[in-house]
């Protein structure tokens, strides 16, 4: 029950500021975006103990570069990124780093920067509404997950990854973001053109997504023996325990909106 205050009380205090960053987007959004990716990923190099942060520097470069220039210029600029961190590597394991943590350490700088692009490109294309719905729904779904978890869960859906984590966490909170769906679209506002067969597919997309993020962060964590990726926001981890779900499904997200329209 505590915890679950703690996790109300943070959710409180942080949405209004995120939600008006949301709005005012911009080079706002963008710095909010660069500060929740870099601070993941130094979380990992911590879990992990890389004590090299250059990935930092470079992500955040990575994502500058993706807000000021075209598409092709961008892709032509990834290239050189790619050489210049296999460089940096090979001088690094000369010094004693392994591949197995460089090739993780690549897998988490990809895997944050394709969501943190895909959060942008929410935004930027879909607009401020798509944005808002993009996160409250993974919200309800983890929140929803969470709380039926906790109270009805009798079925591991990953003993060995995530023990908390149940079966019928996922099936209920797939249900509360179905529900809520519902409810939004016919009793206040159906402004994205949802139909029943829809919300249904889309909510099927993000019980998926944000339970596959939560999972292969959870083997980061359990590979080192770590309960949270940090202890900064009190009763909700790191910001790799608050981003997991999202970083994920923000591509799939974006992808569905554009298939629909």
């Amino acid at each position: 029950m505590k915890e679950l205050v703690r996790r109300v009380v943070t959710g409180a205090i942080l949405i209004p500021v995120v939600f008006l960053i949301f709005y005012i987007s911009g080079i706002p959004l963008l710095v909010f975006v660069i500060l929740f990716l870099t601070g993941g990923m130094l979380e990992y190099l911590n879990l992990c103990r890389i004590q090299n942060y250059f990935s930092l520097i470079l992500l955040t470069f990575t994502m500058v570069a993706f807000y000021v220039l075209n598409i092709e210029s961008f892709f032509y600029l990834m290239g050189v990124l790619l050489l210049l961190y296999i460089t940096v590597f090979l001088v690094r394991w000369q010094k004693g780093h392994t591949f197995e943590k460089f090739a993780g350490e690549l897998f988490v700088f990809v895997y944050l920067l394709i969501g943190g692009i895909f959060v942008i490109l929410i935004r930027e294309n879909l607009g401020f509404k798509h944005l808002v719905l993009f996160f409250v729904s993974v919200w309800v779904y983890d929140t929803g997950a969470y709380i039926f978890g906790k109270a009805l869960g009798k079925h591991k859906l990953a003993r060995r990854i995530s023990p908390k984590k149940t079966v019928e966490g996922v099936i209920f909170g797939f249900f509360t973001l179905f529900a809520g769906m519902i409810l939004y679209s016919y009793l206040i506002d159906n402004d994205f053109g949802f139909t029943i067969k829809t919300m249904l597919y889309f909510s099927l997309l993000v019980s998926y997504t944000s339970t596959v993020g939560d999972l292969i962060e959870s083997v980061w964590k359990r590979e080192q023996g770590k309960k949270d990726s940090s202890n900064l926001f009190p009763g909700h981890g790191g910001i790799l325990d608050r981003v997991d779900s999202l970083i994920l499904t923000a591509p799939f997200y974006y992808l569905f909106f554009k298939l629909l329209s």
